[in-house]
Formats: structure tokens, C-alpha cells, sequence
């Protein structure tokens, strides 16, 4: 008997280890959450496997201080829907139930979609990548109506991605929209934070949020060699893959006390995002504004709520009064919970564009059947940049004229928020005058044939542009291109971060490209290059067939920061056949053509003027090419230019030239020439039939002998892969002339 009730014993404890010690409540198969003892019994649920259920609060909350969090690992992800229908959940994790994992929060990992909650409480945090509400989001999920008023406090030293919401997305399709940021971060040690999103890792989106609350970190360059530069009040981490819209932010502003401790008043932000103050808060213009014009989303009574709610017992704000054409209201306007109504202005388009706040007309240019806008005036160019910065990132164009930008207070194609994505063919017409960067912030976009011939434009660092180049400031994938194009533009530096006589921070490819312009000012960026400041991402760069011919300034520090002849950063990365020009004068403070990092260089170094002049940079460049792309008038060039109505460079027995030697003897009997198709043909007067059997790889032309070389794989060891076949058996003159002692001639590379 004792034997049996041993058994029935062992059987129980089993049971009770596989399921919750709690009873939750189930209503149409979603758990019923009404204390502190079910979100426990929730968490042991997820935990234990069940991860794909849902739940919803049905009361306020103080979670116990040894709450687990749900979804502990990967495997374990929360995959079902969570929605507190507004209620508070309060979490206490602090003392010996700090988190300490990585990532860490009240989800962990997550990978379902959370709705409708109030965030509260205080939570110390020893890992990385901790967020108040998730950790990190493992699946496109859509995380909406969250208010978090935590108080995080980062316990972590280093790069910590630290959030008062979501510290990580690394799955492309997160949607992070009416969210709202109202608590504090804190901390000594951690670096490196983001209110709404600690570090953004893929493509995410954030729609109708706002930072109201404040950060309270340190300057830690001088403890860890690292610093907050990287700290935003909404999205930390950006690189073109955070698409932002209708989000707003308080500035921080730390007390002068906070200050003279070593704590810092954290500065970036997100795109377009805007800048409000304590009264637009109180007095319910950004919660008008949070709700934009489609449902109501957020209340607030005004004269009793500090900030924006998601509880509709509140009052609705409304605007009364008038409104310009971009929305912005007019002095007099106010913000009531009573609807009094309002008008709003039209907008007064003047070439294409609002002459009031910018817009752009959508209907000024039509475009055409192949997919592309012709662009032949300044007002037309400015109107497009207008378009793809209003949310159309994708549009192609061409030049048709050239452009001369006097006058145009140029904005540049792409923002942070909406990178350009486009194609852009500027068909070597002159853009003259320009005042800015062509090119904001591009992912994938590709450029080419741009010739900027004249203009100035100053080094900025802010979130719009937190890079500075004259082509393009930041490129954020691999798969852009810069091709063909020149710059003539003078850069002024302004203490910025990345600084490129082309781009500033690049990724992507860039080929036959000349910056040809000067750099001046306070040149004191940490990277600098002229052709980028750098190329700081895993993506392989590849620059080829590039040149810097410029005149570096006098205000550069050649100890600070990293400085390259061609880039700054250059981060594992290659450049090939690529010159700068140096002479006594021309390079002061440029010892290395990579300024930094671990990119690699083949075939490419200083040359004199001297080499410039000669054509030998020329001549290079085009040397592994099939139609050169380099040309030089020699004693009238200075260097190589993209005009194909200049000379092209040739070169034998030790001198470089221009004209091609006409005086190659010819064959009477055969002579092959290949074309770039791979096809053959024999131009003597014979004109025997050339047969291509089997395979060709690919063909090139041959600088040294003018000509397409045919260029066929030969694995070692193995038959080749193809050949060319001449059948002279009942050509008599051939044959007779191989009897009589003729030769036959064939050059093998």
C-alpha cells in the first residue's frame, strides 16, 4: 500500500511542475488577468511552452517583485496578443529581483502583438538590451497605445541599448505607432540609450509616439572609450532603417546640478521629428497632434492631465481657431476639450512647391512612360526633392539641362525618415551654385552621371544630417551605387562625425567617382575622406577606379579622429585602383589612403601632380575596364575627366599617349578580332569563318592593344572551357602558305 501511494505521490508532483500553481480564468480562449498572482501564473504559462496564448488586464496592477518575465528565451518568444484594455501594470524590479539577463524586460523576447497599457514602476537593469515592455522583438509585430512611465535604471556599463519601451527590434516590420514615453532613465554606467527603441536593428516603424519624460546619463568617453553620441529620445540606432512619422519630443534639459555631475543633456532624435515644450504639453496641442487626422486615439482633460491618455473617459482636445497650409496654427489658435471648429490654408504652389511651407504639388510634373521625371529647371529639381521627402522614396529622374541652383534654398533627396531609393541619372549635365548635399540619406538607391561644378555647402551634425558629403551624406546598404560622377564642391567642416568629399557615411559601391573640390573650416570630424569619412559597416564597400584631387584646407587636425587620403573608416572594406593626388602641400595631415579600421587597398596609392598630368592616373584607372571610362587631353588636362570628347590615355614602352598607333601590321591570311559580345570574326582578305566552340567567360578590352581580348576558364588540370575554331582544310592559300614557311601568330594572356 505504501508503494502505490508513492507512485500516486510522485505522479501529483509531476502534474504540478508542468502546470501553473494559479487557476487563470479563460473567456473564449484569452486569459483573464485581474492580479498580481495571475500575471505570474501568465508568465509560468509562457514560460513552460504555451507561448502562442493570449491575454488581457481586466484591472490596475502591482505586479510582486519576484514577478517572472514572460517569454524567457527565444524558443519561448511570446507569440499571442497581450492587451491591458488600459489599465496600469506596475513593475518593481529592483534590489536582489534586478534583471540581469540579456535582453530583458517584461517580454523578453516577443513575437505577438501588445496593445492598450500603462507602464509603471521602476526597473534596475544589469544586462543589455533591456526595455521596459520587450527586450527584443523577434517577429513583425505591432506594439500600439502603450504609455510607459518606468523608471529605468541602467546598471549595465557599456553599450547598453537601454529603453523605457522596446530595446531591440531585430525582425524587419515592427510597428511601434501611439506610443508615448512619460518616466525617466537614469544611469552612471550605461551608454548608448533609446526612450521608444534602445537600438533599432532592422526595418521598424514608429507612428504618432512622443517623448516626454527625460534621460539622465553620463559622458563616458573618459571611463569605457565609449560615448552617448549614439543616444536618441525616440530611436537610437537608425541607419535609414527607421521610418518615423508625426512623433514628437521634449528636449532635455538637465538642471545646471546635473550637469557640473557629469550628466548630459542627450540631443538626437529621430527625422522630422518635433521639438515641443512643457506648455504644448499641458495645454493639448500634442495630443492633437498625436492623433493627426485619423481616429481618436489619445484624451486629455485639459487643466487636469499633465500629459496625453489613452482612456477615453477623458476629454477629446480639439483646435479652434485657424491653421496654415502645413498644419502649424496661427497665433490665437487654441486647444479645448469644446469644438469650436477651424480652418486650415491652402497651399500657394510656385514651381511645383509651396511657396509657405514647401510641399510639394503633386500634379507639377508628370511623369514619364518609362517610369522617369525629366528635370530641366532648378524649380523642377527642387520640387522633386520636395516629393521624395514627402514620403515617395522610390521616384527615378533624369537631367535634361543643366542646373543652376543660384538662389534655391536646396533641400536635400532623402531624409533619415524617408531615404531615397530611387535611381538618379544626371546624364553628366552641370549643376551649378548648390548649397547643401545633393543627396540626404539613400538605402539602395542608385546615382550616377552627376557633375556638381560649382557650389559651397557646410558640414552639418544634426539628426536630419548627421553626415555630410557633397554627393550623398549617408548611404545606408550595400546595394546603392555612385557611379560616374564628379564634385567640385567646396566643404566647409563644422564639427561634425563623418566627412566625405563624395559621401560622408557610405555604404554600397562607387565607381569612376572624382572629388575635385576643397575642404575648409573647422575640419575636426572623427572620420574624414575624400572621397568618404567612412565606411563603417560589416557590408563589403567596394570603391574602384576613384580619384581625389583637391585641396585639403588649412584647418585640418591631422591628430584627431581618422583621416584617409580616400577614406577616413574604412571597416573591412575594399578599395581598388583608386588615387589621390599629393604633393608638399596637398595632403597635410594625410599619411594613409585609409584613414582607420581594417579595409584593405589594391592597386591604389598617392601620385605626384607630375603622374596626375602624364596621364598615368588616367591610364590606370581605365586598365581594368572594358570601354574606358577616363579621358585626357595630355599637356592641356590636369587629371583625368569623365568627357568622353577629351582624349583617351594609352601607354607603351614607358610613355604615355594619346594617339593610337595606327601602324599594327596586317595579316593576308588571317586576322581574328574579337567583339565584346564574344564573337569573332577574321578581317583579313580571306575572311575565313571564325567558330566559337563551346564557352567563352567573358571578354575585355585591352588598353596596351586597343582591342577585345577573349577570356576563357581553364580549371587546372582539366579541358578548357571553350576555343576558337578556324577550318582553313580547303582554303589553298592558307595551306600552301603554312608549307611554304609562313607563320602562325597567336598572343595567349
Amino acid at each position: 500500500m505504501n508503494k502505490i501511494l508513492h507512485k500516486v505521490w510522485v505522479l501529483l508532483a509531476a502534474f504540478a511542475v508542468s502546470m501553473p500553481m494559479w487557476a487563470l480564468e479563460e473567456v473564449d480562449g484569452v486569459y483573464q488577468i485581474s492580479s498580481a498572482a495571475d500575471l505570474k501564473a501568465f508568465a509560468e504559462l509562457v514560460n513552460g511552452g504555451q507561448n502562442t496564448v493570449s491575454a488581457v488586464l481586466t484591472a490596475d496592477i502591482v505586479a510582486d517583485a519576484d514577478q517572472p518575465m514572460i517569454g524567457l528565451t527565444s524558443g519561448t518568444a511570446f507569440k499571442g496578443s497581450f492587451d491591458g484594455q488600459g489599465h496600469t501594470l506596475t513593475l518593481n524590479w529592483t534590489g536582489d529581483n534586478a534583471l540581469t539577463s540579456d535582453p530583458a524586460g517584461l517580454f523578453p523576447y516577443l513575437a505577438g502583438n501588445v496593445s492598450n497599457l500603462r507602464l509603471d514602476g521602476t526597473i534596475e537593469a544589469k544586462g543589455a538590451r533591456s526595455g521596459a515592455l520587450a527586450g527584443r522583438v523577434e517577429a513583425a509585430v505591432t506594439i500600439s497605445n502603450i504609455i510607459s512611465n518606468v523608471t529605468m535604471i541602467g546598471l549595465y556599463a557599456g553599450d547598453s541599448a537601454l529603453s523605457g519601451l522596446v530595446a531591440r527590434p531585430s525582425t524587419a516590420g515592427v510597428v511601434i505607432q501611439n506610443c508615448i514615453f512619460t518616466g525617466t532613465m537614469i544611469s552612471d554606467v550605461s551608454v548608448n540609450v533609446g526612450a521608444i527603441i534602445g537600438w533599432n536593428g532592422a526595418a521598424s516603424t514608429m507612428v504618432n509616439c512622443a517623448f516626454l519624460g527625460t534621460i539622465k546619463i553620463k559622458d563616458l568617453r573618459g571611463n569605457y572609450n565609449l560615448t552617448n553620441v549614439d543616444s536618441n529620445v525616440l530611436g537610437r540606432f537608425q541607419n535609414g532603417t527607421l521610418t518615423s512619422s508625426n512623433c514628437y519630443y521634449l528636449p532635455v534639459d538637465l538642471s545646471q546640478e546635473d550637469l557640473d555631475a557629469g550628466y548630459i543633456n542627450v540631443t538626437g532624435t529621430l527625422s522630422g521629428a518635433t521639438a515641443v515644450t512643457a506648455e504644448q504639453i499641458t495645454s493639448g496641442e500634442v495630443c492633437f497632434h498625436l492623433n493627426g487626422e485619423g481616429e481618436t486615439v489619445w484624451y486629455q482633460t485639459i487643466g487636469s492631465d499633465a500629459y496625453p491618455v489613452l482612456d477615453k473617459t477623458h476629454g477629446v482636445v480639439y483646435l479652434n481657431g485657424r491653421q496654415h497650409c502645413d498644419g502649424s496654427p496661427y497665433e490665437g489658435t487654441e486647444f479645448s476639450n469644446e469644438n469650436k471648429g477651424f480652418t486650415k490654408d491652402s497651399h500657394d504652389f510656385v514651381d511645383g512647391v509651396c511657396s509657405a511651407c514647401g510641399a510639394a504639388d503633386p500634379n507639377f510634373i508628370s511623369i514619364g512612360e518609362d517610369g522617369y521625371y525629366s528635370i530641366s529647371t532648378a524649380g523642377q529639381f527642387a520640387w522633386f526633392a520636395s516629393k521624395v521627402n514627402s514620403g515617395n522614396a522610390d521616384l527615378n529622374a533624369r537631367l535634361t539641362a543643366p542646373i543652376d541652383m543660384e538662389g534655391i534654398a536646396w533641400t536635400p533627396i532623402g531624409t533619415v525618415a524617408v531615404p531615397y531609393t530611387g535611381t538618379f541619372d544626371g546624364q553628366m549635365y552641370p549643376i551649378t551654385n548648390i548649397s547643401n548635399m545633393l543627396f540626404g540619406t539613400i538605402t539602395g538607391a542608385q546615382i550616377t552621371g552627376v557633375a556638381l561644378e560649382s557650389g559651397e555647402i557646410t558640414e552639418t551634425n544634426t539628426a536630419d544630417a548627421p553626415h555630410t558629403g557633397s554627393i550623398v551624406g549617408h548611404s545606408t546598404a550595400a546595394s546603392g551605387s555612385i557611379t560616374n560622377s564628379y564634385s567640385k564642391v567646396a566643404i566647409n567642416g563644422n564639427n561634425g562625425e563623418d566627412l566625405g568629399g563624395i559621401a560622408g557615411k557610405y555604404l554600397g559601391t562607387m565607381k569612376n567617382v572624382a572629388f575635385l573640390g576643397s575642404f575648409a573650416g573647422s575640419l575636426t570630424s572623427w572620420s574624414m575622406g575624400g572621397l568618404a569619412g567612412s565606411t563603417n559597416s560589416t557590408n563589403t564597400t567596394f570603391i574602384s577606379d576613384c580619384m581625389v584631387y583637391c585641396d585639403w584646407g588649412d584647418g585640418l587636425d591631422p591628430g584627431y579622429g581618422a583621416r584617409g587620403g580616400l577614406v577616413g573608416w574604412c571597416h573591412t572594406n575594399t578599395v581598388n585602383s583608386s588615387y589621390v593626388v599629393v604633393n608638399s602641400t596637398d595632403h597635410t595631415g594625410f599619411t594613409k589612403l585609409l584613414g582607420d579600421g581594417t579595409g584593405s587597398l589594391a592597386q591604389s596609392e598617392f601620385k605626384s601632380l607630375d603622374q596626375f598630368a602624364s596621364g598615368e592616373v588616367a591610364y590606370l584607372m581605365n586598365a581594368d575596364q572594358d570601354q574606358p571610362a577616363w579621358f585626357q587631353t595630355l599637356g592641356k588636362d590636369a587629371y583625368p575627366v569623365l568627357d568622353n570628347t577629351h582624349k583617351v590615355v594609352y601607354f607603351a614602352d614607358g610613355v604615355y599617349y594619346n594617339e593610337k598607333d595606327e601602324t599594327v601590321p596586317e595579316a593576308d591570311l588571317l586576322d581574328v578580332v574579337f567583339h565584346e559580345d564574344g564573337t569573332a570574326e577574321d578581317v583579313s582578305p580571306m575572311h575565313s569563318t571564325v567558330e566559337l566552340c563551346g564557352t567563352t567567360s567573358s571578354t575585355y578590352y585591352n588598353q596596351t592593344y586597343q582591342r577585345y581580348m577573349a577570356r576563357f576558364e581553364n580549371p587546372w588540370g582539366k579541358t578548357c572551357t571553350g576555343y576558337y575554331k578556324v577550318d582553313f582544310e580547303s582554303n589553298e592559300a592558307i595551306r600552301s602558305a603554312l608549307a611554304d614557311g609562313h607563320t602562325l601568330e597567336m598572343l595567349v594572356m
